[in-house]
């Protein structure tokens, strides 16, 4: 949004500015989407192995070109709401920070998680983007498709056909 000024006195216009190019007038107000993925499947089903790479990647819209941005990334447990943990109990989150050399471009912030520990959730990752330590904008939804990686678990049962039983 740009800001234009008219000084009128009664029905007098005596200074307009009104320069669409003036960036000092001028306010961006951006805007972010994600596109969350196993690096090694290249979709939205996590492989089970000890070192699973997830890949968020952010798009964003109406940066301003030069300045340096920061991306914080973190992992959100659908079926508890609650945010992901490592062993230790700590929150797992990513932090990003990139100069924007366009106004709209992506940035990725990748998650290194052992899948074996998490097998059978769905993860949603949640991107908060700052500018000098203040929240600019915030995508975090539980329900966003797009933002869902899946962690398949998988058991099994065998049993003899005679008996019905493991004997």
């Amino acid at each position: 949004i740009v800001a234009f000024e008219v000084i009128r006195y009664e029905d007098l216009t005596f200074a307009t500015h009104t320069d669409i190019k003036d960036l000092p007038q001028t306010v961006y107000f951006p805007d972010i989407h994600t596109t969350f993925i196993d690096s090694a499947t290249n979709n939205q089903v996590a492989a089970s192995n000890s070192k699973a790479t997830l890949i968020d990647t952010v798009t964003y819209e109406n940066l301003t070109v030069g300045l340096t941005y920061t991306v914080e990334g973190t992992l959100m447990v659908k079926e508890t709401g609650k945010a992901l943990t490592d062993v230790n109990g700590n929150v797992i989150t990513v932090n990003k920070s990139f100069v924007a050399e366009y106004s709209s471009g992506t940035v990725d912030v990748a998650f290194i998680v052992d899948t074996r520990l998490i097998e059978g959730l769905t993860l949603v990752a949640f991107e908060t983007l700052y500018y000098n330590d203040i929240v600019i904008k915030t995508h975090n939804d539980i329900n966003d498709v797009d933002q869902t990686v899946y962690v398949p678990e998988i058991k099994t049962t065998l049993v003899d056909k005679a008996t019905n039983d493991h004997v």
